[in-house]
């Protein structure tokens, strides 16, 4: 999965059609994938975008399953290089895209009176394909594939509290995808306790509580796991107030994991048994199911405390 921070160069000159021959215009959907695409550093380009079928009422089905079956993801091999995986090209078994289409429509990702549109993209390295999406007759988008199963990681923090119990929180972490939904939304806090002078960690032991993780898109899945490390260096400028010239003694560092798949990738919990993320032991066992037609990626953030008197 590619997200915001992944550097790539990206062209974005658009060719093609801005209204279709009926009038229906294509330029939000054309505008909203140019912007996304720059602003996810997506490792890929839209060369243009048409408008292709009107659906009746009484298709909705069909071509739901039709864009479905061509939805496509971006993912990186061992050497770094872009793959282009169509979902059709899984072979999953005819229920489970029943139940795609099922969970499709329920979302009103396609309606009566929409239109299909045809998206062709090439890749940095140079690897043409197509996307099927889907537009409302007013010109509202509301699919794409590379659109919907990409996003942007949004974190937001407070302050700690300077002593004694300290609560550093909550922190926030959004995901949200080229439709602008927020598709995965984390939060969490950090707490320890200092001696009386917060020069020391003491008991109870520091701990990260994590207090809310959802999915919240279609074919969007997420595990948060969290996990602390009870020594680590200090900051040079851990100092204790009351012995100025000392380096302070206890400093803790802090992780929190957050693995994304989309599409029929999943991810596997390994239950009852703590993980590992550089070197640092988290609460649960967490992998990607290898091999299967999506995206993945994980996104962390890891902090050290320092316990001083006055810290911020």
């Amino acid at each position: 999965m590619f997200f915001a921070g992944v550097l790539f160069s990206i062209s974005l000159a658009i060719q093609g059609c801005k209204k279709d021959e009926e009038g229906l215009s294509l330029k939000t959907f054309e505008q909203m994938a140019t912007s996304f695409a720059t602003t996810a550093a997506l490792p890929v380009s839209l060369t243009s975008i048409r408008l292709n079928t009107a659906i009746p009422q009484d298709s909705l089905r069909h071509y739901a399953r039709q864009v479905i079956e061509e939805m496509v993801f971006l993912r990186t091999d061992a050497s770094g290089n872009i793959q282009v995986n169509r979902l059709k090209d899984d072979n999953l078994p005819a229920s489970v895209l029943d139940d795609y289409v099922d969970g499709f429509l329920a979302d009103n990702l396609l309606l009566s009176g929409d239109y299909l549109v045809r998206f062709e993209w090439k890749t940095t390295s140079g690897i043409s394909f197509t996307t099927l999406g889907t537009v409302s007759a007013t010109g509202t988008p509301r699919f794409e594939p590379i659109m919907f199963f990409n996003g942007i990681d949004n974190l937001k923090s407070s302050a700690a509290t300077s002593r004694g119990q300290w609560t550093w929180g909550p922190w926030s972490r959004t995901i949200e995808n080229g439709f602008g939904m927020t598709c995965v939304e984390v939060e969490w806090t950090v707490k320890m306790v200092t001696s009386p002078d917060g020069c020391n960690i003491v008991d109870p032991a520091p701990h990260v509580e994590i207090t809310k993780q959802l999915s919240n898109c279609w074919l969007w899945e997420q595990r948060t796991t969290q996990g602390e490390v009870a020594w680590c260096n200090p900051y040079p400028d851990c100092n204790c107030s009351v012995q100025p010239n000392t380096i302070g003694e206890d400093c803790i560092k802090w992780v929190v994991v957050t693995y994304v798949a989309t599409g029929t990738s999943n991810i596997e919990v390994e239950a009852g048994v703590s993980g590992e993320y550089k070197g640092i032991t988290v609460d649960a066992k967490v992998s990607f199911d290898a091999g299967r037609c999506g995206s993945e990626a994980t996104f962390e953030t890891i902090r050290s405390i320092c316990a001083k008197s006055g810290a911020k």
